[in-house]
Parts: C-alpha cells; structure tokens; sequence
C-alpha cells in the first residue's frame, strides 16, 4: 500500500513538473520570437526613415460611420503615400492579391487567415475620401519569417528586399510639394481622429466601471 501510494505520488510529481516544463518552454520561446519581432520592428522603422521623406507610426483615423480603422505605418514618398500594415507569420504563406483567404503552413499544420491586402486597401479608399487624394498606395509587409513558394503577391513586401522595393517607389519628384501639402492635411486629421478615439474609449471605460 505504501509503495502503491508513492508511486501515484511521484506520478502526480512528474506530471506536475512536466506542466511547469512545457509552460516555461513555451514562455521562453513566445519571449524570443517577441524580442527578435521588436527587433525587427526597429529595424523596419530604421529603414522607413532612410527612405521616406516622413512616415507616422500606429495611425488611427475615422471609418467614416462610427468606428475606427488603425494602420501600423503610413509613410510619404515623392508622389505618392504608402498606407502599410506588417505581419510577423512564420512559415510558408500562399496567396495572391484577389483571393480572399491566404493559408500560412508551419510544421506542415495549414492555417486560414484573411487576405491582409484587403483592409490595407479598405483604409487607403477611406484615406483618399479625407484628403481627396489618387496617388496613396496599399502595400502589406511580411517579416524574414515568412516564405512565398509559389510567389510574392502584388502589393507585398519582404523584409529581406524592403530597403530596395520602398525606395523604388521614390519617384515623381515634380509632385513632391504637392503630396507634402496633402502630407500636412491628412496628419492634422489623424492627430484629431486619435484624439477623439481617446476620449471616446475613456468615456466608454467611465461608464463601464459606473455600471
């Protein structure tokens, strides 16, 4: 009996320590990929700044009803202004630019996500009905993490190419002066646009812990 006892005793030992194992590996591995992601963020930002004339970081602006669309960069060019969103997915990524669902493939477990394209061109349309604007461009940039076997999809970037392909949109300096204006323009809307969504979502807090 006491021998039956402390083998169950050791069972719910082992079983206890192999939880803390696997919690532990997880965490260390979800702190890797954070730090190398954060990194690699610094690294994007690096390189917007080389090659822009001036970007905004973390935008929020009106949806035109009553809600909010947010967007990782927005970033002037000669000519031109990139809305961009950035992904950090490991593994093989398979789309293109007109199917709705993208499949990304780690370990060989395929998993569905949508078109990220989507709503980067979603919040350019908004962005145009703002500042009256044509020359404003969608683009989704993926970090080193990820692969494209069958091909990079129209309006993707690599991380691996990013300093080139960004600066190839440099062009048109004729209208640089005009796109600074409309630069200006759809700042002064963003800074007041994320100023309400402040005051909205501080009211919305007030109200809930009033309840």
């Amino acid at each position: 009996m006491e021998l039956f006892d402390f083998t169950q005793q050791q069972m719910m030992t082992f079983g206890v320590a192999l939880a803390v194992a696997i919690v532990a590996v997880t965490l260390v591995l979800w702190i890797v990929r954070y730090l190398k992601n954060t990194s690699q963020d610094r690294r994007i930002k690096k390189i917007i700044k080389e090659q822009s004339d001036a970007f905004a970081r973390d935008v929020i602006l009106s949806d035109g009803m009553y809600g909010y669309i947010f967007i990782d960069y927005l970033i002037l060019m000669k000519g031109k202004i990139i809305a961009m969103d950035v992904h950090h997915l490991a593994g093989y990524i398979f789309g293109a630019d007109q199917i709705e669902e993208w499949a990304q493939v780690v370990n060989s477990k395929s998993h569905k996500f949508k078109n990220p394209l989507y709503r980067v061109r979603l919040i350019v349309q908004q962005i145009k009905q703002l500042v009256d604007e044509e020359d404003i461009e969608a683009h989704v940039l993926f970090g080193d993490e990820s692969t494209f076997p069958k091909g990079v999809p129209d309006g993707v970037m690599r991380f691996d190419t990013f300093r080139e392909e960004l600066g190839q949109l440099n062009k048109n300096d004729y209208m640089a002066e005009s796109m600074s204006k409309t630069w200006d323009e759809l700042m002064e809307i963003a800074k007041q646009h994320k100023k309400q969504y402040l005051e909205e979502s501080q009211q919305a807090k007030q109200t809930a812990k009033a309840k």
